[in-house]
């Protein structure tokens, strides 16, 4: 796993595509649908798998694994589409409640503390900048 996230981090090929898709999906409704199923779609449903999988295993309590898939996944796709910009903790928790009311502020701070270590165990970088008070800025991806 840790091979896959560098590579299509570091990879000039991949970022350039990624970037360019990241741009232009607010030109071209082909691009934002490309985007869509090739950073969104994909992403959430690998997650729901891993969910389902923990659900039969009797893991974690049953709940819809597609909705624990985007609470899981929601930050990290919106910090992706913003790269570079400081999103808000309100706007995230917004966004958010449109798919899973359930998530708290403090639900979603931990998560991306955790997703923020992750991230640095990778490569030693810190993708996710705090911004005090305000929110969170995907950097040097």
């Amino acid at each position: 796993m840790r091979q896959i996230f560098l590579y299509s981090l570091h990879d000039e090929a991949v970022s350039s595509l990624r970037k360019m898709l990241t741009i232009e999906q607010f030109r071209s409704p082909e691009l934002s649908e490309m985007y869509t199923r090739r950073y969104v779609d994909r992403l959430v449903d690998y997650h729901a798998g891993i969910f389902e999988g923990l659900i039969n295993a009797g893991v974690i309590k049953e709940h819809d694994a597609k909705t624990l898939a985007m609470m899981y996944t929601l930050p990290v796709l919106l910090l992706m589409r913003n790269v570079g910009q400081v999103i808000a903790k309100s706007s995230m928790l917004e966004r958010i409640a449109e798919d899973t009311p359930d998530c708290t502020e403090s639900s979603l701070k931990t998560h991306v503390s955790h997703l923020r270590a992750k991230l640095r165990a990778v490569d030693g970088t810190d993708h996710i900048e705090a911004v005090w008070g305000i929110g969170f800025r995907l950097v040097d991806f």
